[in-house]
């Protein structure tokens, strides 16, 4: 399989992923919620967070682990890949030893001291916690073989995994619907057996299909790789806990000045805008590795073109969603929510803006991570992203209400994407220009056309589902035409041509 062909398979199942897995949220979060009530569905967001972070930190790790089994992989030494799987296992089981010493004591104690929990609820918080912190032992061990199947680019196979998590979780949901107890501690215990048997997958699937797994005992660990694997996702962990401090600190802020209803605009604001981003974020996990290989065989102007090329993917991409969307957007949420609270529309059209700047240097993050030049752009995101507590208080609240919080989002955005400009700049021979062009102008004014144009028509005079998708298709092809014209060179114009070609080719045949 050319690697042309594996990037484009791997990133139709990661989007044909993607796609069943919000379907089926969007079925099991109302029966999760009729069933557990307001308060326990609240704990159980609450205390189930500890899974929450333990999977972000596991996945910054993850990404750091995939990097060097990538450029390992790249350079063709199996012995050299057995001891480095074997020096990263090693960090993934000192993780938990960790946790189990510090995190246990402080989640106990937080929950009993700290947290606002009805007294008659205290047992099963303390009961979810506990599965939790257990749940999330499993997840570290398990995570170095997740990261062999992303360095190998098979990423069908993890789709497939995480798909059977998604059918699990589909039916723990349902069965929920029939049993007798606290339902709060059944689904807590169902919703984690089912990280667990994914955790299991990954480890049984990985053992039988990479000799890596299977020759631990006799490979050497590598401590100068352990300190480098550290080193760089501390420096991942870094910048991505500014992404904490931004959608955490940003809520707080809503919540103080708009009270509920506010949090209520935020929120959906973040689930419709995210459906976007998510779709777009396939496209990374399925490039990523390819750029990491062509590193590790020292092709490094073969991974520069590509990780460009993925920019310019991602934009499309995210411009094919969101476009429709912004042009549709009160019709949208008046189909999904019928009651929609005020400024939603307004917020998650900031929102769009604010992931589709990001989407400027999606390329540019995967080059740079994979030549190992990410301390000073994940300085810059952390800083950034911290700022957005702060630019509401500067005037932007006072003159443009809750729209303020999402105006301070977007100048934060701008700010964080600056530290991967420079340090590209520094890197390689970097075109500005191009970057203004060929993808920042293109994409703003497609994107501003549909806002101004929607305005004008408004669309939710003329609200029809037939309406949306009429005006979605034909949005789709005038983006699809008028960014391929002025954002891709000659070359990746020939390339597009030639992939759709053969796909048409292969239907008639």
């Amino acid at each position: 399989m050319t690697p042309k062909s594996r990037i484009v398979i791997n990133t139709v199942a990661s989007y044909s992923r993607t796609i069943i897995q919000i379907i089926v949220v969007l079925f099991t979060s109302r029966w999760v919620l009729k069933e557990l009530g307001i308060t326990d569905y609240g704990i159980f967001n609450l205390i189930g967070s500890v899974l929450v972070i333990i999977s972000f930190i596991n996945t910054v790790i993850s990404n750091g682990n995939a990097r060097f089994l990538s450029i390992e992989i790249g350079k063709g030494e199996s012995q050299g890949l057995c001891e480095l799987f074997k020096s990263i296992l090693c960090i993934h089981l000192l993780i938990p030893t960790l946790l189990l010493l510090v995190g246990y004591f402080v989640g106990i104690y937080c929950i009993e001291n700290v947290l606002s929990i009805p007294s008659e609820r205290m047992y099963a918080s303390l009961m979810i916690f506990r599965i939790s912190i257990t749940t999330g032992i499993f997840t570290f061990i398990s995570a170095p073989y997740f990261a062999l199947f992303i360095a190998n680019q098979n990423i069908v196979t993890l789709s497939l995994l995480n798909l059977l998590q998604t059918i699990l979780l589909f039916i723990c949901a349902y069965i929920l619907r029939f049993v007798n107890g606290d339902k709060l501690i059944i689904y807590s215990c169902l919703y984690s057996l089912t990280n667990i048997v994914l955790s299991l997958s990954y480890i049984t699937a990985a053992y039988y299909k990479y000799e890596c797994c299977r020759m631990i005992l006799g490979s050497k660990i590598q401590r100068d790789k352990i300190v480098s694997i550290l080193k760089y996702s501390f420096w991942n962990l870094f910048g991505d806990f500014g992404h904490l401090v931004r959608t955490q600190g940003i809520a707080i802020i809503v919540n103080m000045f708009f009270g509920p209803n506010g949090n209520a605009a935020l929120g959906f604001a973040n689930q419709l805008s995210m459906q976007a981003c998510n779709l777009t974020n396939a496209l990374s996990s399925a490039t990523s590795p390819e750029v990491n290989r062509r590193f590790g065989k020292g092709d490094k102007d073969s991974a520069y073109r590509l990780s460009l090329f993925t920019s310019k993917i991602g934009v499309l991409l995210m411009l094919i969603l969101s476009v429709p969307l912004v042009f549709n957007i009160d019709a949208v949420l008046e189909l999904w929510l019928q009651t929609v609270p005020p400024f939603t529309g307004a917020l998650c059209i900031c929102l769009i803006i604010m992931f589709l700047i990001e989407k400027y240097s999606l390329g540019e993050s995967i080059y740079l991570r994979a030549i190992n030049r990410i301390a000073f752009p994940q300085s810059v995101v952390f800083v950034s992203y911290s700022l957005s507590v702060v630019l509401p208080y500067c005037g932007l609240i006072q003159n443009f209400g809750i729209i303020g919080v999402g105006i301070s989002c977007i100048i934060t955005m701008i700010l964080s994407r600056l530290g991967f400009v420079i340090e590209m700049k520094k890197s390689i021979s970097y075109s500005i220009k191009n970057l203004l062009y060929q993808l920042i102008i293109p994409s703003l004014s497609i994107l501003f056309s549909a806002l101004c144009l929607s305005s004008i028509l408004d669309s939710k005079a003329s609200f029809s589902i037939s309406f949306i998708v009429i005006t979605s298709v034909i949005l789709v092809i005038i983006t699809m035409a008028f960014f391929f014209y002025l954002a891709f060179n000659k070359n990746e114009k020939q390339i597009i041509i030639s992939a759709v070609s053969k796909i048409l080719k292969n239907e008639e045949n």
